[in-house]
């Protein structure tokens, strides 16, 4: 099983951060940080912050380990939902990397691209 959510904290600290990951992305040319959430590793939470857009929208989805897609749906306070679904990628092999497409609520048809680079290298 791949995780995608993991445990981090400061090393040997009586605090660490539990089943949540942060992620760099770049959606449509838009860069900021993605938060996913999850006890199981299935059912996803969490949120994005875009810096051109700095509020905190929350996402929910899943995570698919077989076909190794991650889904998505983040909510903007207007009430436009963006449609998130990409695929796990291994063209680097230290580092986890998600990519695909998103849509929204508001324009169905157009199709923008979006990438996410996990920051913690794989050794």
């Amino acid at each position: 099983m791949t995780q995608i959510v993991y445990t981090t904290g400061i090393e040997n600290s009586p605090y660490p951060i539990l089943h949540r990951s942060q992620w760099h992305i770049n959606a449509n040319g838009s860069v900021g940080t993605l938060t996913l959430q999850s006890t199981d590793n299935l059912t996803l939470t969490g949120s994005v912050i875009f810096d051109d857009a700095p509020r905190e929208d929350m996402i929910q989805g899943g995570w698919d380990d077989v076909g190794r897609r991650i889904a998505f749906t983040r909510t903007i306070p207007d009430g436009t939902l963006q449609f998130f679904e990409g695929f796990l990628g291994d063209i680097r092999a230290a580092q986890l990397i998600f990519a695909g497409k998103l849509t929204d609520s508001v324009n169905p048809q157009g199709v923008s691209g979006w990438a996410a680079f996990s920051p913690i290298l794989i050794v």
